[in-house]
């Protein structure tokens, strides 16, 4: 519905009301967004009418294009959080799982304190850049489950049941992910005389601990615990 000076005129159905207001002397537009709630466009000051009645159709055809985007106050923490309970709840982490990525949580909220607690829609990549310099204080391995765990938030924040979003910030070409600060420490295998005498410990005064089997696959085939 369009009304000026209280005249209303049809048209469209279900395209809402626009109408110029006496009172607040400027344009107003009201509609129902795609999770039905009744939001309200105001004309900004020193836009023309023609400005607004395009912006207008613009929300018109998002709406009825499916691209429209309602207003959210979800944040990266949220959704992190709500992620983290869903896997462990659902079976597919386990309570160490769990624990390391709520710790992980943790370092996003430390390293990310200036926006991490802001709704994700304004949340920008200078953010991001920002957060970098706190980030690389950790460990390289760290900085993955970092890095995962705020690209899984935003790929949710996509995704067509959240509908937060339109665009992925983590997948931008001219975002990087940060490397560690810290110096990685050289691991050296061990030597031919050290892997004997270790055999010797684990098949004598060590034969009954808990762990000496583990080893001693490690040791035959080379892998690593993770």
């Amino acid at each position: 519905m369009e009304r000026r000076n209280q005249k209303t005129k049809q048209v469209g159905n279900g395209e809402g009301s626009l109408y110029k207001s006496e009172k607040l002397g400027c344009w107003i537009y009201q509609y129902y967004d795609t999770n039905g709630k009744r939001q309200t466009m105001k004309q900004k000051k020193n836009e023309t009418a023609k400005d607004f009645k395009a912006r207008v159709t613009e929300t018109k055809n998002s709406l009825n294009n499916g691209s429209y985007i309602s207003r959210s106050f979800e944040t990266i923490v949220s959704i992190a959080k709500q992620h983290i309970e869903n896997k462990y709840n659902d079976g597919i982490t386990s309570d160490r799982s769990y624990a390391r990525d709520l710790e992980t949580l943790g370092q996003i909220k430390k390293t990310c304190s200036s926006f991490c607690n802001i709704p994700i829609q304004d949340v920008s990549i200078r953010h991001l850049e920002n957060a970098k310099k706190e980030i690389k204080q950790y460990s390289n391995s760290t900085i993955d489950k970092i890095w995962c765990l705020l690209g899984k938030v935003f790929s949710i924040a996509c995704s067509p049941s959240r509908k937060i979003l339109i665009y992925n910030l983590m997948l931008d070409e001219n975002l990087k992910k940060p490397i560690s600060e810290k110096k990685t420490k050289k691991v050296y295998p061990l030597t031919k005389i050290e892997i004997e005498k270790l055999n010797k410990i684990l098949d004598n005064e060590e034969s009954n601990h808990q762990y000496r089997n583990i080893v001693k696959m490690q040791i035959i085939s080379g892998m690593r615990i993770r």
